[in-house]
């Protein structure tokens, strides 16, 4: 169980760097860079820790932060075959526990 639970977690840090992507490369850095300082938050361990990521971003980003969330949801929605359609209206942390949910890992 704890290997699907680290697969799934990869493939959401994975779905977060890719949306970040469309930051561009500079923005995503800087980003990572505030949340290890800010928060003692790395990489690695968002998914851990995806309360104060989520946190983070929408203290940064405002509003600006459901496009964001729109992204992560999607991209991991494509890498576990899961509709799309059936998270985008849901708050984050909820449509991540359905996407858990629905996949196959």
């Amino acid at each position: 169980m704890s290997n699907d639970s680290d697969n799934f977690e990869q493939l959401l840090l994975g779905s977060i760097h890719e949306s970040m992507s469309s930051l561009g490369e500079s923005c995503r850095s800087l980003l990572y860079t505030y949340l290890a300082a800010a928060l003692s938050l790395k990489k690695d361990q968002i998914p851990k820790r995806f309360e104060d990521f989520t946190t983070a971003i929408k203290d940064i980003f405002k509003l600006g932060s459901r496009v964001i969330d729109g992204l992560v949801l999607k991209t991991l929605c494509d890498k576990l075959n899961v509709d799309y359609a059936l998270v985008k209206d849901m708050e984050l942390q909820t449509a991540i526990e359905e996407i858990k949910r629905r996949s196959t890992i």
